[in-house]
C-alpha cells in the first residue's frame, strides 16, 4: 500500500475501537493504549512522519503441538524484552519504542521521533526492522525449549505513518502505517518460504533427503512393534526436522513430489526389517491420502522380493485436516482399507477433537504426543484426557500410540492411562535404519 494512501472505507467504522483492540494488551507491562496515542500525538508535533514495525512470528511443523499457551506467552515476552533492551543500544539513530502491542501472530512496535538531523524514511525504518529481527532470532532460544525455538521464524516489516491532515484521525493515520508494516513482514515471510522451497527442491533433485526411523514399542512387553518414518533434509538447513520439511512442502505446493520421494525411500529402507505384524508409519496430508496410497500400493506390488505388504503400512494424518475435509477423507479411508492399509489419526493438542468424527472414521490407530504427553506426569487433566481417549479407542477397536516420551514419569502415567504403544527418545532414538533393538520400558 502507498504510504500516503487513504484507509479503506470498510475499515473506518468503528476504526478507533478496532485499532485499540488490536494494540491493547491488559497483561503487558508496556504503557496503556491511551497513553500511547497521547504520546504519538506529541511525537507528531516534533516530526511529520513516524515509523512502525510489525514483528511477525511464524510457527512451523509441530511447533503448535509442542508449544503450550505458557510457551506462547513466553515467546511474546521474550520478543518484547529484546526490543525494549535495544533502547539506546542497537537503535542509536531512532529511539524505541513508544509501545509494544500484542496481537496473535505478532507485535506492533512504534518508533518515536528521531534525534536531530535524522530524516524518517522507509529504508531507515527497515534497517531498524532488520536489527530487531536479528536480535530476536539470536536470543529467542535462550528462554524457550530448543524444540520450540527451532520451529519459530521471525520477520519484521517496516512502515510509516504521517501527521493526520484534514478530517483524518490519528487512528486512521496509524492504521496506514500498520498495514504497510504488516504487509512488509508478510512479504519477508513469503520470501523466506520461497528460499526454503528452493532448498527443498534442490535437496530432492540431488537425493539429499534421507529417512529416519524411530521404534514404536509395546507398552506392556517392551517389544518393538514397528517404526515411524520421517524425511529429513540436509543438516545445515532449516529442513532437517521432518515435520518442518513436510510443512514447507505443503505451503509451497511440493507435497506430491515430497510424499512420493519420502514414501518410496521409507519403503526401501524398511525392506527386510519390517515384516509380519510390524508397522511402518508414514505421514501424509489428507489431500494426498488416496493418491499416495495408490502409489505405495503400486510400489509394493511391483517389488519382486519383499517382506513388506500393505498390511504393514499405516498412513497417519492430522486430526485438524480430518475435521476440515471429513467427507472426502472418510471415503479415502475406506479405499485404504480395501487396499489392505491401516489408517491412523494424529490427535494433536493444538487441534480439535471430535469423538463422533473419530467413531465414524474408525481408524486403526490414534496417536498423541507433544505437550499432552509432556504434561501427563504433572497434571491430572492431561491424564484424564488420555485415559478417556484410551477407553474410547478400546471400545471401538482402535489402538493408541503415545509419542515424544522423554521422562520415566510420562511413561508410568501413560501406562496407567492405558496406551498400547510408546515412542520417544527415552525409549529409542531416531536412526537411519529401522533396526529392532532391545528396548527397556522404565
Amino acid at each position: 500500500m502507498d504510504q500516503g494512501a487513504a484507509v479503506p472505507a470498510t475499515w473506518a467504522s468503528p476504526l478507533g475501537a478496532w485499532l485499540r483492540g488490536f494494540l491493547d494488551d491488559p497483561t503487558s507491562t508496556a504503557p496503556s493504549i491511551g497513553w500511547v496515542f497521547e504520546t504519538l500525538r506529541d511525537e507528531l508535533e516534533k516530526t511529520p512522519v513516524l515509523g512502525v514495525l510489525f514483528v511477525r512470528l511464524e510457527y512451523w511443523g509441530r511447533a503448535g503441538e509442542l508449544c503450550g499457551w505458557i510457551d506462547f506467552e513466553r515467546v511474546y515476552r521474550t520478543v518484547s524484552g529484546l526490543a525494549l533492551d535495544l533502547i539506546g543500544k542497537g537503535l542509536r539513530r531512532l529511539d524505541l519504542p513508544v509501545d509494544l502491542g500484542l496481537h496473535g501472530e505478532g507485535l506492533a512496535v512504534f518508533l518515536s521521533a528521531p534525534r536531530s538531523g535524522v530524516s524518517v524514511e522507509l529504508p531507515l525504518i527497515d534497517a531498524v526492522a532488520e536489527r530487531v529481527a536479528a536480535a530476536v532470532r539470536e536470543n529467542l532460544g535462550r528462554d524457550l525449549d530448543p524444540r520450540v525455538a527451532e520451529r519459530i521464524s521471525v520477520d519484521v516489516g517496516a512502515g510509516l505513518f504521517r501527521r493526520p491532515e484534514g478530517d483524518e484521525t490519528l487512528e486512521e493515520a496509524v492504521l496506514v502505517g500498520l498495514v504497510a508494516a504488516d504487509g512488509a513482514s508478510r512479504e519477508k515471510e513469503r520470501r523466506r518460504l520461497q528460499v526454503l522451497s528452493s532448498q527443498l527442491e534442490q535437496a530432492l533433485g540431488e537425493g539429499r533427503v534421507r529417512i529416519s526411523y524411530q521404534p514404536v514399542v509395546d507398552a506392556d512387553t517392551g517389544q518393538v512393534v514397528g517404526f515411524e518414518a520421517l524425511p529429513e533434509g540436509p543438516g545445515h538447513l532449516e529442513l532437517c526436522r521432518g515435520d518442518v520439511l513436510l510443512d514447507v512442502a505443503r505451503r509451497s505446493g511440493l507435497s506430491r513430489h515430497v510424499y512420493d520421494t519420502y514414501h518410496a525411500a521409507a519403503l526401501a529402507g524398511a525392506e527386510g526389517q519390517v515384516a509380519g505384524g510390524s508397522l511402518l508409519i508414514l505421514h501424509v496430508s489428507v489431500q494426498e491420502l488416496l493418491e499416495s496410497a495408490v502409489r505405495v500400493f503400486s510400489l509394493l506390488f511391483h517389488r519382486t522380493k519383499t517382506f513388506l505388504s500393505s498390511a504393514n503400512v499405516v498412513f497417519l494424518v492430522e486430526a485438524s485436516e480430518v475435521t476440515a475435509h471429513f467427507p472426502p477423507v472418510l471415503a479415502a479411508s475406506r479405499s485404504l482399507a480395501e487396499m489392505g492399509f491401516k489408517f491412523g489419526v494424529n490427535v494433536n493438542s493444538d487441534g480439535p477433537l471430535s469423538l463422533e468424527l473419530l467413531r465414524d472414521l474408525d481408524p486403526d490407530l490414534l496417536r498423541i504426543g507433544g505437550r499432552t504427553v509432556h504434561g501427563i506426569g504433572q497434571h491430572e487433566d492431561e491424564f484424564e484426557l488420555v485415559a478417556m481417549l484410551c477407553r474410547f479407542a478400546e471400545r471401538h477397536g482402535m489402538q493408541v500410540i503415545a509419542a515424544d516420551c522423554s521422562l520415566p514419569a510420562e511413561v508410568h502415567a501413560l501406562g496407567r492411562a492405558g496406551v498400547d504403544f510408546l515412542q520417544g527418545d527415552l525409549l529409542a532414538p531416531w536412526t537411519d535404519r529401522p533396526v529392532k533393538t532391545e528396548v527397556t520400558v522404565p
